[in-house]
């Protein structure tokens, strides 16, 4: 099978796109993963693999700012009724 030029000139581009993909996502990770995904040929087989890994964490963050989401709700209402507690004897001493 031959090539034409403008057939290897994407193919080579898309070969230097995954190269710079696998080196950003190198530096990205700390040692003790690294030596797990070296094997890998493509970015996408290490992303997917970084996403297996760090799949908990996302969960614990989303877990952690559903909490605080819900404590600034209650903060929030019980705001509003001190607020509240505080006009209606404001202007009952009048």
């Amino acid at each position: 099978m031959v090539l034409i030029d403008a057939q290897t000139k994407v193919l080579n581009d898309q070969k230097l796109k995954d190269l710079k993909a696998k080196n950003y996502t190198f530096h990205a990770i700390d040692r003790a993963f690294l030596e797990t995904i070296l094997e890998k040929d493509i970015a996408k087989e290490i992303w997917d693999s970084m996403k297996k890994k760090y799949q908990g964490t996302t969960r614990v963050k989303h877990a952690q700012l559903q909490a605080l989401r819900k404590e600034n709700q209650m903060t929030l209402i019980v705001f509003r009724l001190m607020s509240c507690k505080v006009h209606c004897w404001y202007m009952s001493r009048g």
